[in-house]
Order: C-alpha cells, then structure tokens, then sequence
C-alpha cells in the first residue's frame, strides 16, 4: 500500500507542483525566524543576525551618501575608524530601504534572494539532466538545511552573493538559447566584489562544467566569463577594496563551528553529514573522473571552512546537500532484508532532518541581544544625551551596540594589526585587579561605559562573580558607578573623566 502511494505522489510530481511547494516550503521556513522574533521583542528592529546590524548600518552609509562601491569609506564606529568597501548588497539594501525603510527592507531582501536563489538552483539541476524527484528532495534539503536558513535570514551581504553566482552560472550554462549565456558576463563581474571564495567557488563551477559537462566543446563563452572572472578579481583584490568575509575570530571550536546541531550558528545539521557519507560512497562507487574531482575539492573546502573561514560553508552547502540526498535515495533503492527496518531507519532520518530544522529555527529566535539588552540600550542612549561615547563590551555585542551609534574597541570582523592589539588590550582589561592598569586602558580607548550581560558572567568573560574587572567595579566606587541594572545585563558608568 505505501509503495502504491509512493508511486502515485511520483506519478503526479510535475515540475510546476514541485517549484510550488518548493516555493511555499522556502517562504514558510525563512519567514518563521522573524516571525519567532516578532513575538518574542512585539518588532521587527531587532534581526538574530549580529552581522545584520553591521551591514544594515554600512548601507546607511550609502543612503547619506552617493553610493560609493568602487571606493573606500571610513567607518567611525570602532574605535580608531577603520576603512569599508561598500558591496553591491549595500547599494542594493539602502536605496530598497529609502522607500520602504530599514526594519522591511533588512527582511524582505534575504527571504526575496533566497527564494530566487532556490528556484535558480532548480533550473540548474535540470540543466543537469537530473531527475525531477531528485531535484525536488535536494531542494528540500537545501531549505530545511540551517545554513540556508541563516543565509537567508541575515541581512548580508552573502544572501546577494549566492543568488548572483548561482544566477551567473545558470546563464552561462543555458542550453536552449546559447545567446543568452552572454548575459551572465555583468553577473561574473560582480561576483569578485562579495570575497575571494565566492569567485573561487565560481571558478571551480567553471572548470567542472567545462571539462566534465560540456558536450558541445565550443568554450569561447566560458573562457571569456573565466577571464573576466580573473580580471575582476585582481582589480578588486589588489587595491585591498573588498571585505572577504564576516566572522568571529575568536570562534568555537572548530566542531562546534562546523555542526550547527553543537552551537554553529553557519554550521551543517549532523544528519546532512551522515547523510552526505552515504552521498560519497555513491559518487565514489561510480568511479568517474569528474567525482574524483568533485570530492577532491569538496575536501578541500571543508578543510578551509574549519581553519580559515566559515562562510565557505554557504557556497558549499548546495553540493552537501546534494550529496546527502543521493545518500537519502540510495538508502530506500537499496535491498533490505526486513521491510520494517527500512522504514523505521527512513523516519528516522527525516525526523532527524526535521528536528535539526526546527532546534535551529528555535535557538535562532533567542539569540542575543535580549529584550532588556535592547531595554538597557535606550536608557543608556538618554543617558548619554545624544552623544557618541565609546562603550566597551564583548567584542560579540559590538554590532548591537553601534547599531545605537555607540563607538566600540573591539567587534567581530577579521582582524587587522589595529584591532589584534586592541583585541589583546581587552582581553587582559577583562581579567585585571588593577586599577592602574584598568584606567590606563580606559584612558588609551576613551571608554565612558562598560556594557556587561549575563552572558558574559556566565562563562563568556567570566567564570567566578569576582573575577577579574567584576571585583574591581565592585569595589572602586570613586571610579566606576552602576548606572543600570536587570537580570540579563548592567551598565558601569567611568567616572574619572
């Protein structure tokens, strides 16, 4: 009887059926975050991306001033400033928001770029000649995989940069009108301008398509996009002008960064790994050239990912998943001695893939910051009469804060020489008795208050209630003066200005 139905939901699976449910699953999903943070803060101000402040403000930026995408600008919120390079997703996020405002923008534009970006990703798995039933799973993995869900929850600059590769790609590989394909010549030219590893990961599309895929051998257009692809990358790159990455240099370990089910807020769902196993047995098995190719550069990225920067994994996500729903298909054709048992690991699996889903969807809606986070934020902004002091905190809530145009020391972008040192300052700021040392950090940042959370005090910063700067603003009352105060955060005000 289940085979019956199997077989008839396969039957009536038309290509127009499956994007519609593709569509409607993607909406769902993506929309559910902000709805969750809608009722947990009663607005939408707040996204659970702390990188979404940042790009949110550069785009501000943009919205003041001409848009400036093939110039530096100067960004006075970290302390000492520090040169930004406007991404065409800037540009894009700060004209849509002069019509429609920030708090619509910053939600519309991911879940609008994700649903484009699956569909495209779609069509390109038919170019493919993939199956129809394969391409529908895959798509569903892709969606209810956490990775997709905080690309396209966040408003950065990534969300762009996939929908303009994957776009890039499908043009270029259109067989019914080869015209077209020249079209995708704009798209590759931009893709330089969101980081070295979305023009890699293009580059590596490239040659697989044309060495393993390309039946026509009449490569002049991809040479061409390969060229433009080089030539863009080394007028952006060599004038330093590109943000390559956004990511905490002071990460989880790396298995709790690579796992999302662990802790990994850009990590993959541990049943799409074991899943993915079964993947390579199958690609491996085969015993082509271009699978011995692909695992090989697979490989590679998944080393990258963990040791040099986890927003590989976004780009990289796509192949995982097709891989994990290979492993998916081959797990049901395979010949099973008891019915019963293949049915049970089957649910197994699903439900698992599914409850990595909704864990994250729910650990995503209670990321900091915290309603009285947001509440301490107000006050302290009154407090400060409309001034522009610097408060020092966990390089973790930098973004937060400077979204109320507050100056940090330290936040989470990749380091430079300037911001190590002021890295290395904090760090030894936190765990001082001294007040001499205490003030002369204070007095070398220009720090007017300190913003400490609970988290923080619960093994963030600290491990003991009178460890390090907690004893010391416990016990200098002539220097430090609590200014605020809840369950989830306080706010110490220097006084020896």
């Amino acid at each position: 009887m289940a085979k019956k139905h199997k077989l008839t939901f396969i039957k009536h699976l038309t290509e127009r059926n499956a994007l519609i449910i593709i569509f409607l699953l993607a909406t769902m999903i993506l929309s559910s975050i902000f709805l969750s943070r809608h009722a947990y803060f009663g607005n939408f101000d707040f996204p659970a991306s702390d990188a979404s402040y940042y790009h949110n403000r550069i785009s501000g930026y943009e919205r003041s001033a001409s848009p400036n995408f093939f110039f530096s600008s100067n960004d006075n919120l970290i302390f000492g400033g520090r040169v930004y390079q406007a991404s065409p997703y800037h540009i894009l996020l700060g004209l849509i928001s002069m019509a429609t405002g920030i708090t619509f923008a910053q939600i519309a534009i991911p879940i609008f770029l994700g649903l484009a970006s699956i569909i495209i990703f779609f069509f390109i798995m038919r170019e493919f000649n993939m199956p129809l039933l394969q391409r529908t799973i895959i798509s569903f993995m892709i969606i209810l995989s956490p990775l997709f869900i905080h690309t396209f929850t966040s408003s950065t600059p990534n969300c762009l940069a996939v929908l303009v590769l994957l776009l890039a790609f499908y043009l270029l590989i259109y067989k019914t009108e080869k015209k077209i394909s020249y079209l995708s010549l704009p798209l590759v030219l931009l893709i330089p301008s969101f980081g070295i590893f979305p023009a890699m990961f293009f580059a590596v599309l490239l040659i697989y398509y044309v060495y393993f895929k390309n039946k026509n051998k009449k490569n002049h257009i991809y040479f061409l996009a390969f060229a433009v692809l080089i030539l863009s990358s080394i007028f952006l790159f060599s004038d330093n002008m590109t943000i390559t990455s956004y990511y905490s240099y002071l990460k989880l370990n790396p298995v709790e960064e690579f796992i999302s089910d662990l802790g990994g807020l850009a990590g993959f769902g541990i049943f799409n790994l074991l899943l993915m196993i079964f993947g390579v047995f199958v690609m491996w098995k085969r015993g082509e050239n271009q699978n011995y190719f692909l695992f090989i550069t697979t490989m590679i990225a998944l080393i990258l990912s963990i040791y040099v920067d986890p927003s590989i994994n976004i780009y990289l996500n796509f192949f995982i998943c097709i891989l994990a729903a290979n492993g998916l298909l081959f797990l049901f054709k395979l010949k099973w001695s008891v019915d019963l048992v293949k049915s049970l690991t089957g649910i197994v699996l699903i439900c698992g893939l599914l409850f990595s889903t909704l864990s994250y969807v729910n650990r995503v809606t209670y990321l900091q910051p915290s309603k009285q986070d947001v509440e301490a934020m107000y006050f302290l902004k009154e407090h400060s009469s409309g001034r522009t002091p610097v408060v020092f905190s966990h390089y973790s809530y930098s973004h937060f804060l400077q979204n109320f145009d507050f100056v940090t020391v330290t936040d989470i972008l990749k380091p430079t020489r300037s911001s190590a040192i002021a890295k290395s300052d904090s760090e030894i700021f936190f765990q001082t008795r001294r007040l001499k040392d205490a003030k002369d950090f204070i007095d070398k940042y220009d720090v007017s208050y300190i913003f400490i959370t609970a988290e923080m005090k619960k093994g963030l910063v600290w491990s003991k209630e009178d460890q390090g700067l907690l004893f010391l603003l416990n016990n200098a009352p002539k220097d430090f003066r609590k200014i605020y105060s809840s369950e989830e955060c306080e706010i110490w005000e220097y006084l020896s200005k």
